[in-house]
């Protein structure tokens, strides 16, 4: 059975929780923590969205955003596509670096 569908909402709160593929760790070191903040700062300027809060765990991530706009899927689209393309090329991996995010 297929998932349902997530609500797009302007002005929603949202609950984000995204896992590495495989319970593998998403973060190697500082510097991928750093690159990874740094592109939620720069999604959150972007689409004026307001983080509550985060946390970065060794394998997953928790965000608590709110979204003026209907935008939270093409946000978090960018912010795990461009992460994961840069997380592979420092750390020389290949493939998928999250599972589907739950939100």
């Amino acid at each position: 059975m297929p998932r349902l569908r997530r609500p797009r909402v302007a002005n929603g709160i949202y609950h984000v929780v995204t896992r590495g593929v495989r319970k593998q760790p998403i973060y190697v070191d500082d510097a991928d923590r750093r690159l990874f903040v740094g592109l939620l700062r720069k999604v959150a300027r972007e689409r004026s969205w307001t983080v509550h809060a985060f946390a970065l765990m060794t394998n997953h991530y928790h965000l608590v955003v709110q979204t003026p706009h209907a935008d939270i899927s093409e946000g978090m689209r960018y912010l795990n596509g461009v992460y994961a393309m840069a997380f592979n090329g420092r750390q020389a991996f290949e493939g998928h670096v999250f599972e589907r995010p739950l939100w």
